[in-house]
């Protein structure tokens, strides 16, 4: 490191550092290192297994106006020892603990214990991601006064998250909305995805992500345009329910965990056209007992001159269907893609993110 950062001279700085011993001296080491140059930093990633907030402590009063990207993760995240669960502490911090001048961040992760004691300025951040532990829980208080500290936020990941309800002494605050917030990713089969959603106020949330949940459940948000379904359990009920949650649709990604989609979008006779407006589909790795559901939903939303354009369908889709002799079957009746790049969190992205757990 000590080379890199003298032989890069007046270049910006991207650092990667993984702890993996619970020897803290390495990173000691690194953070003195990296302290006469944080007027060059540009995007910072601490991955430990450990607590490294004793570490990080000569960053509180640090300047790093060039720095964008901070990704922390640091301690376990789930307490084996612990028979009960405990509330999150110190969530939102009254002041940052971490960083002082950081005009230029936009992308902020926190990790385990980083997410109650390595919290930076957050005013200014347009991408947050907190994964938090199964072991703890956070009040749907806490949660609203920590995502009342980034106005400016365009997209949010929540993982791991336990929200509980408040005591009876205290009052929930009216959450304001969030009025640029475009893009949401929630994951994990421990998270209430729906009790996180109905506390928040999303007048123009665009995109969701939904990975590895096991139930969902949404009021009706009309500015929906396009959702993603990875690795989740949900039920017939719950996906017909999503389908009247977003009436808005035009775009949906999907795997195989909801086949039972093919169904409800090819609507039994007499009922009214799901997703109506939803004119793409892109589908994950078609297996060869999906092909007959799914060619029979799109044959019955082509039947209807419903507005669907395009069917994105990644290799081992296209092999599939080819093998079944449905493919060209396929192209006469949409445009057909091949698409063979996952999606990439938040859509809009500009640089490599090397610390998502959820990437596929």
């Amino acid at each position: 490191m000590e080379a890199y950062l003298s032989r890069s001279g007046p270049c910006p700085v991207d650092i990667l550092l993984n702890v993996a011993v619970p020897d803290q001296e390495p990173a000691s080491v690194a953070v003195c290192l990296l302290l006469p140059h944080s007027t060059r930093w540009r995007r910072l990633c601490f991955i430990s297994s450990y607590d490294m907030s004793s570490n990080l402590a000569p960053f509180y009063r640090v300047s790093a106006p060039n720095l964008e990207y901070i990704s922390l993760r640091t301690g376990e995240l789930i307490e084996e020892a612990s028979s009960s669960s405990r509330i999150y502490p110190n969530c939102p911090s009254p002041v940052p603990q971490i960083l002082n001048d950081v005009p230029s961040l936009t992308f902020v992760r926190l990790a385990g214990a980083a997410l109650w004691k390595l919290q930076p300025p957050m005013h200014g951040i347009t991408i947050l991601d907190l994964e938090g532990s199964p072991s703890m829980y956070m009040t749907a208080q806490q949660l609203q006064s920590f995502l009342a500290t980034t106005p400016s936020l365009v997209s949010l990941s929540l993982s791991r998250y336990n929200i509980v309800a408040q005591q009876e002494h205290l009052e929930v605050i009216p959450m304001q909305p969030m009025c640029s917030l475009r893009y949401m990713r929630i994951c994990h089969e421990e998270t209430r995805a729906g009790d996180l959603v109905s506390l928040m106020g999303l007048p123009v949330i665009e995109t969701f992500k939904l990975q590895d949940l096991d139930s969902f459940n949404c009021r009706v948000l009309p500015s929906v345009h396009s959702i993603t379904f990875i690795a989740c359990s949900l039920s017939h009920i719950e996906l017909r329910d999503i389908t009247h949650s977003f009436p808005s649709l035009l775009s949906l990604t999907m795997d195989q965990s909801v086949q039972v989609l093919y169904t409800v979008l090819g609507f039994p006779a007499g009922e009214m056209l799901p997703w109506p407006s939803l004119e793409m589909i892109t589908i994950y790795d078609l297996i060869p007992i999906n092909v007959d559901m799914f060619c029979n939903m799109i044959h019955s939303r082509c039947h209807v001159k419903s507005k669907l354009k395009t069917v994105r369908l990644n290799r081992r889709s296209r092999t599939v269907l080819r093998s079944k002799g449905r493919l060209e079957w396929l192209c006469a009746l949409v445009h057909v893609e091949s698409y063979d790049l996952d999606e990439v969190w938040p859509p809009n992205m500009q640089c490599y993110d090397p610390d998502d757990s959820w990437n596929n």
